[in-house]
Formats: C-alpha cells, structure tokens, sequence
C-alpha cells in the first residue's frame, strides 16, 4: 500500500524539526495540498513522502516526490545562476517517484471476485421487484 505524507518545516526550525502536516492515500492530492501550503510562503520547507509498504515483507520503500518552500526556492535559484556547488544541485533536484506494478494479492482478487455475482444478484432483485408491481399495480 502506497501512502503520501506531508512534512512542513517552519520558519526558523532547525533542520531535522519537520512536522507531519497530513498523510494521503492519493498522489495528485497530496502533492496539490503541498502546492498550495507552497504558495501561501508559511513554511520554510515542504516535502511529499511517498511510503511503498509491503504487507507480505514488512519493508517499507521511501521516496521523496516533491520538495517546496522558501528555502528550497533559494537553493533552486542559486542551482539555475550556477552558484551552487554539485552537491547541492543533486541535494534539490526532486525525484518522481513511480511505483513499481504490484502483484494484486489472492484476497483482493476474491474480493473483486464475489461482488460482481453480488451486484448482479441485485440487478436480478430489481429488475424483478420493478416487474412485480407493474404487473401487480392496476392500471
């Protein structure tokens, strides 16, 4: 399972002192949330952490998928005037992460599985049902 956290570093914190600012299971909306937590310029630093969990493993895979604030801004405009060192330019470049196609697991299959006889099940009920009282309703 995939999960997308949202760190927020404020203003004056130390380095190592981010935040949880909120934790998605959708990837287009955590990293919109953190645009615009970008844009209102509150924080010295935002980052979006994608979290790959392998129930099956326990292993956790981490990547950073979006890096924004104040602070980033001002290394990025000293990395494009050509200022920064490598080290820096390699520290700011943000990585898209692209999870890797997962097996689907035996019980999301059966899962999947057992609601499509259930939903047709209902459509037999209410088909029936609408018949029923069409037939049995005077005209």
């Amino acid at each position: 399972m995939i999960t997308y956290e949202v760190h927020t570093l404020k203003k004056g914190a130390a380095v190592k002192d981010w935040s949880l600012a909120g934790v998605f299971e959708d990837r287009e909306l955590s990293i919109h949330e953190a645009t615009i937590m970008d844009e209102s310029d509150r924080y010295a630093g935002i980052r979006v952490i994608a979290e790959d969990h392998n129930t099956t493993t326990g292993q956790t895979q981490t990547s950073t998928i979006y890096r924004g604030g104040s602070n980033f801004k001002e290394a990025k405009a000293k990395a494009s005037a050509g200022t920064a060192s490598l080290a820096t330019r390699a520290e700011i470049s943000p990585r898209d992460y692209t999870p890797k196609p997962r097996a689907v697991a035996a019980s999301e299959k059966r899962s999947v599985m057992s609601l499509v006889p259930m939903l047709l099940l209902f459509l037999v009920i209410g088909l029936g049902g609408m018949y029923a009282l069409h037939e049995l309703v005077p005209d």
